[in-house]
């Protein structure tokens, strides 16, 4: 919309200008030469009341034009911003929206890079994050259905259980 507004702003200026010209032409033209000077003004602004408008009615299609290949380039992959955040993480089964946590959000996006994205189907309970022996930061990340060990550090899962496999935690 912005380029189509831009456009009809300098369509109407050159109307605007066209106007004037026969006007405003042929007055410069008599201060510097005089009556040929009046008589040239007079054709240039005369040539300039059509000239004008066409060139507005040109910048409104270019203007346009600019608009649309904006609005169809907007969403190609060249165009992405960065994420300023990793996106909110939705828990349990339901899928319940809770406040933001950069903790599991982060965890979450992580995990995008793990079995080609599949652990991004399981459903996100909760996850804790600790140091293991070498204090590298592990993290327990518990699904409805598994649990999974991540090493953050080598970007690897260390281990992944069913849940119902599990009979007990002490």
């Amino acid at each position: 919309m912005e380029g189509v507004g831009l456009g009809f702003k300098s369509l109407f200026k050159s109307i605007g200008k066209g106007i004037t010209g026969v006007v405003t032409e042929p007055i410069k033209g008599a201060n510097k030469k005089g009556f040929s000077g009046a008589v040239a003004g007079t054709v240039k602004g005369l040539a300039g009341l059509v000239i004008k408008p066409v060139t507005g009615v040109l910048d409104v299609a270019s203007h346009t034009a600019e608009g649309i290949k904006n609005t169809a380039t907007r969403f190609d992959k060249d165009n992405e911003q960065e994420r300023v955040r990793p996106p909110r993480v939705l828990y349990g089964t339901n899928r319940i929206l809770k406040s933001y946590n950069d903790h599991d959000a982060t965890v979450r996006m992580f995990l995008r890079g793990f079995k080609k994205g599949r652990l991004l189907k399981e459903k996100f309970v909760c996850q804790a994050i600790f140091k293991d022996l070498r204090g590298q930061d592990t993290v327990i990340v518990i699904f409805v259905k598994t649990v999974v060990l991540l090493d953050m550090y080598k970007q690897k899962i260390l281990w992944e259980v069913s849940l119902c496999k599990v009979e007990s935690l002490e």
